[in-house]
């Protein structure tokens, strides 16, 4: 009987797009494995959502970051649109009408969907700092990944507000801002 999974990894080294044999504690399989972890994430986050636009904007992230994980380990070829981010940009600053300004610390939490998006805003920080150690990272998924993390943000301070959640302000201990 034919066996259903690989094995070509058991003894800790893969091949890169390259066809190159290397260690799976390279930096591509780590922006892989980074960017794998975000999409589950979102993943998950959608599986809290109750706003059907947010739930779309969810998934177009989730598509974005499978051509994204194609392009940064090389598997793919095609450059990343910079209409993604752009698209990005635009949610974002219709998310900002959306929520009071604030100039002070807000701490993660609130209601169950607005605290899954705020851990996925920090996974999507670790992708950034990931990424940011290729060698040859490209320009256009460093500023859409960028751009992503304030889309998480917003995204969760929206929902709060949406959901009718207090945020919870930081304060100084100190009293000092």
């Amino acid at each position: 009987m034919k066996k259903k999974y690989p094995s070509s990894g058991d003894s800790g080294r893969a091949a890169l797009s390259s066809g190159q044999l290397t260690g799976k504690d390279d930096i591509v399989f780590e922006v892989s494995g980074a960017l794998d972890e975000l999409n589950s994430m979102i993943g998950w986050s959608r599986a809290a959502c109750e706003v059907e636009e947010f739930d779309a904007g969810l998934k177009e992230i989730q598509t974005d970051i499978f051509e994204l994980s194609g392009n940064v380990t090389g598997w793919s070829k095609r450059k990343f649109s910079p209409k993604r981010t752009v698209r990005l940009e635009l949610q974002i600053r219709e998310m900002e009408s959306k929520v009071a300004d604030t100039r002070h610390f807000i701490l993660p939490g609130g209601s169950e969907f607005a605290s899954r998006l705020h851990i996925i805003r920090t996974a999507v920080r670790r992708v950034e700092r990931r990424i940011a150690g290729l060698e040859e990272a490209d320009k256009e998924v460093l500023r859409y990944i960028n751009r992503l993390s304030d889309w998480f943000y917003l995204a969760a301070r929206v929902a709060n507000a949406h959901s009718g959640q207090q945020e919870d302000i930081w304060c100084n201990p100190d009293g000092k801002e």
